[in-house]
């Protein structure tokens, strides 16, 4: 029967449907509660009778129960779940039984099983997993490193204006890798992730600015970009940064400032910033 039948019954008609083990009945009942009609949302009862549909095998609260416990991070109740919704076919619960399976959330961590469930969710479209399949093959994540289907996902994904996607996606045409060296799209889509709040992003956007490199050179803008990833502890960013205080590039000349920059920088394991203290100090 249509879920939308049920939404003309009240809620003791709905409770007697519900103990009478009708999914349906079940899941609008919880919707009930979870709606607050009867004055005050009642979410014990809610998640009760949303569990017991689920239980029924009823899809949308199946969904609802998974993204429910996987959002309280109860990921070992939210797996069962979340598959049995992927099983039926939904993109966004496959995504979801990918990163489980990735990371290990509910589960064993099985990268296979992560991209099989990828794969399926991408092939719908979802951008999140055609993201995450992208960085798998951009990086080699438990599969062979294959920078044409990193690419190939990557572009779909950074289509959709996801961050991370753009700015992998930016690394493939600076370095390229799945397609030809491309500065100008290289910082076209460094330029798009950093928009978007990405750090490294800024850092390379920072650098094609530095260098000239698909842009205008511009050093004012190149210490803008460096100056937000320096602040959160990127050890390059700080470096770079640092050459431009200590040159005066961009920026007013300040070596002191410079000085704790590379120290700050040289304490991240970066080699240039250990190698310019020691010029330094001589």
């Amino acid at each position: 029967m249509s879920n939308y039948k049920y939404s003309e019954l009240d809620k003791e008609q709905l409770i007697e449907l519900a103990n009478a083990n009708d999914a349906d009945g079940q899941y609008a009942l919880a919707c009930y509660y979870f709606s607050g009609k009867s004055g005050v949302r009642e979410f014990e009862n809610a998640l009760f009778w949303m569990e017991k549909a689920a239980r029924l095998d009823h899809f949308e609260a199946q969904k609802f129960i998974g993204n429910f416990y996987a959002d309280t991070e109860c990921f070992h109740k939210a797996f069962k779940y979340v598959l049995a919704a992927a099983e039926k076919g939904d993109a966004e619960a496959q995504e979801k039984l990918g990163r489980f399976y990735e990371f290990g959330k509910g589960t064993e961590e099985d990268v296979e099983q992560a991209i099989k469930w990828y794969e399926k969710a991408a092939d719908q479209g979802n951008a999140k997993a055609q993201e995450a399949l992208g960085y798998c093959y951009f990086y080699g994540n438990g599969i062979e490193e294959d920078y044409d289907k990193a690419f190939f996902y990557l572009s779909k994904a950074a289509e959709k204006d996801l961050s991370n996607a753009q700015y992998d996606l930016g690394q493939c045409y600076y370095f390229g890798h799945g397609t030809q060296e491309n500065c100008e799209k290289a910082f076209y889509w460094f330029n798009k992730s950093a928009e978007n709040g990405n750090l490294l992003a800024k850092l390379y956007l920072g650098t094609l600015y530095f260098f000239g490199e698909g842009v205008e050179q511009n050093y004012e803008k190149a210490v803008s970009c460096f100056e937000e990833p320096a602040k959160h502890g990127n050890e390059i960013a700080q470096y770079n940064l640092g050459i431009c205080l200590y040159k005066g590039l961009g920026t007013q000349k300040d070596e002191q400032k410079a000085i704790s920059l590379f120290e700050q920088s040289a304490k991240g394991g970066h080699g240039p910033a250990v190698e310019i203290l020691k010029d330094i100090k001589k």
